[in-house]
């Protein structure tokens, strides 16, 4: 066993020769695209086997469309309806004190609603048997709509290219287009003899500077090299004694498909102080794409919730700026500019992680969305909300240039974080993040605000750039040692970064936010973890919907999710774990959660890129968690969601070289 990998007990440990093949080692029997698209034409199939039963009709109402092309046979629907296994179970909306939304259309709607067979008289005067429901629920009130809910009336006006966006177009993007003036169209032959030009991002002069002293002759120019031959001013200031806006934050990071609300909500529940929509792209949003506006929805619980943007065009972000500060109800508590995302589907676009080697582009967008929170904050009579930028270290190892934006990003772009993930464009999720450059780009922001002069203006604050570090975070070490520093032969290390973000670390363990906080290593039990998956598919069912339409799609996302969530190693497996106390106060864990904590070695601990030993659990049930099969994942999605329709199948999306 090689000393990288995590050492489990040995009664617990299987044989290598075990019959379990991750989905990974498959055989490669029809390319990966094939794969998803018959995962996803199954349950396309699946839908449209059912009768798709207007939702008038459902509720017992009449029918107010003029066109309606739904069925409004109770019967007909009736006779195809599936999952009806789950029908005994009682309605989540019904429990909590509310009326179904959905009618007969709930898959729990036995519980809610009966069905009489009745005679009614047609339109032609024609007697026939027919079934209507009764509901018994029909006194209540319907749940409140999620916040940040647009209206239907809203998003028509916005997919027709009816909203008025007058701040945007008046004043947004005509001082951006003076600042940054458009190219002019390039003839054949241009005339270049007096064009200057373009300048790159111009540096930021020093307090009492004779004009060849800038901040950037300060700063390290190339972070692979040592820093020790960096000349420093002659009395170095204290670059650690003031902390940033963004102190000390547990922030969740934008999860494309599997940070959604449902399982933000879990992760509410463990104590995390931050989170943030899936990433959105502005063009869609501006397009009224029902699937994109819905990303935008939070739950009461996400006290502090924030909107991540990715766009290529300033009147594109200044116009979803513009919409969501208007109309989104409680709204946002922060923006977050993506320019840290690999795929090359974006990247293309001219956005997210590309705009890392277009210095001009980058500064122009980042300044041109802090100007549109700004004006229409104003505009408002509120307080602007913060803005953050997400970045990676750069487009490649040999191009890394997310500390040339440090001294600039505060002060020049009006930027209050910046989150760093410390890899790069190229590097995808492979390698190790590099957590020394993230120190380094710390200090960095500490000695930019210690040597420019305090703001004129009550613009900015005098504190500096807070830095999130993000990356590989997967245990509560890992955050305490970026956090605090950690001891060395040499002594204590410097902090590394004001906050942490939690990426992949939180799919696969939800809790390891309370870990972080209460410094404990958790033996969360199989029952408890079985627990957390029964509160997704709650949630799930509340979010997407309790007809059978939702009910799939909260599968479908729990099955993303539990190919992350299988790959935890239970804590009481490892070899050398001391039973500790929980003591934290300022730790939040829900009330099911009552495992012991333990105290592990730093150097035997589950880490996120390293794969574990197969083992088997401590009961039958911590074993099926444990499966890196597709099919068990479907069987314990059974157990809150019912029966899967025949031929059903699932392939991760998210499925990588990376661990």
């Amino acid at each position: 066993m090689s000393q990288d990998e995590l050492r489990i007990q040995s009664q617990y440990v299987l044989p290598d020769n075990t019959d379990k093949i991750p989905l990974r080692d498959m055989p490669k029997d029809q390319s990966q695209y094939q794969k998803r698209l018959e995962a996803k034409n199954s349950s396309i199939i699946h839908r449209t086997k059912e009768e798709k039963l207007c939702n008038y009709i459902a509720m017992g109402e009449t029918c107010k469309r003029e066109t309606c092309r739904l069925s409004h046979d109770i019967s007909a629907y009736l006779k195809t309806r599936q999952n009806d296994q789950a029908q005994t179970t009682p309605c989540l909306f019904s429990q909590k004190g509310y009326r179904c939304p959905y009618g007969v259309r709930c898959i729990h709607f036995l519980s809610h609603t009966t069905v009489s067979e009745e005679t009614v008289v047609d339109e032609a005067g024609n007697e026939q048997k027919t079934l209507v429901p009764h509901f018994t629920d029909h006194e209540k009130a319907f749940p409140p709509p999620e916040q940040n809910d647009l209206s239907l009336e809203l998003k028509e006006r916005i997919r027709k290219n009816k909203y008025n966006y007058n701040l945007s177009k008046s004043i947004i993007v005509p001082q951006m287009n003076t600042l940054f003036p458009p190219n002019p169209p390039q003839k054949s032959k241009p005339d270049t003899s007096d064009v200057q030009p373009t300048p790159d991002i111009q540096p930021l002069k020093r307090e009492h500077s004779d004009g060849n002293d800038t901040i950037d002759t300060v700063l390290s120019k190339d972070k692979c090299e040592d820093q020790s031959s960096i000349i420093y001013p002659e009395k170095e200031p204290d670059t650690t004694s003031k902390p940033g806006k963004f102190h000390n934050k547990l922030y969740l990071a934008p999860l494309t498909t599997v940070g959604n609300l449902p399982f933000r909500r879990i992760c509410v529940e463990f104590g995390v102080d931050m989170t943030c929509s899936e990433m959105v792209l502005a063009r869609r949003i501006c397009e009224g794409t029902n699937s994109e506006l819905s990303l935008l929805h939070r739950h009461p619980s996400e006290t502090c919730f924030g909107v991540q943007v990715a766009a290529s065009h300033v009147d594109k972000l200044s116009q979803t700026v513009e919409m969501i500060l208007k109309e989104c109800k409680p709204g946002v508590d922060f923006f977050d500019f993506n320019s840290a995302c690999p795929v090359d589907q974006f990247c293309n676009q001219g956005m997210c992680a590309a705009l890392l080697d277009r210095p001009r582009r980058l500064e122009q967008l980042v300044r041109g969305f802090s100007l549109s929170i700004k004006t229409v904050s104003d505009s408002l009579g509120v307080q602007p909300v913060p803005l953050l930028v997400k970045m990676r270290m750069g487009v490649s190892d040999n191009k890394i240039t997310a500390h040339k934006y440090v001294p600039h990003l505060k002060r020049e772009w009006g930027v209050e974080a910046l989150v760093l993930h410390g890899r790069t464009k190229q590097q995808r999720y492979s390698k190790l993040a590099d957590w020394e450059y993230i120190g380094r780009c710390y200090r960095d922001s500490r000695l930019v605000s210690s040597l420019l002069p305090p703001p004129t203006s009550g613009e900015h604050d005098d504190s500096p750039l807070s830095i999130f570090g993000n990356g590989d975070v997967f245990n509560w070490r890992d955050a305490a040692a970026a956090l605090d520093g950690i001891e060395t032969e040499l002594g204590r290390t410097n902090p590394v970064c004001d906050s942490i973000m939690v990426a992949r670390g939180a799919l696969t363990k939800p809790w390891i936010f309370s870990e972080i906080k209460a410094r404990k290593d958790m033996d969360i039990s199989a029952t408890e973890r079985l627990e957390i998956i029964r509160r997704y598919s709650e949630y799930g069912m509340e979010h997407w919907g309790s007809d059978s339409q939702g009910v799939e799609k909260t599968r479908q996302f729990l099955l993303e999710w539990l190919s992350f969530l299988y790959r935890y190693v239970p804590v009481g497996l490892v070899e050398g774990g001391v039973l500790a106390e929980w003591q934290n106060g300022q730790a939040i864990r829900p009330d099911f959660v009552t495992s012991p904590v333990f105290e592990l070695s730093a150097s035997n601990r589950q880490q996120l890129n390293v794969r574990y030993p197969r083992y088997t659990g401590r009961n039958e049930l911590e074993t099926l968690l444990s499966s890196d099969k597709a099919s068990d994942w479907i069987s314990i999605t059974e157990m809150f969601l019912g029966k899967v329709p025949d031929g059903f199948q699932f392939h991760p999306k998210h499925k990588s070289n990376a661990y």
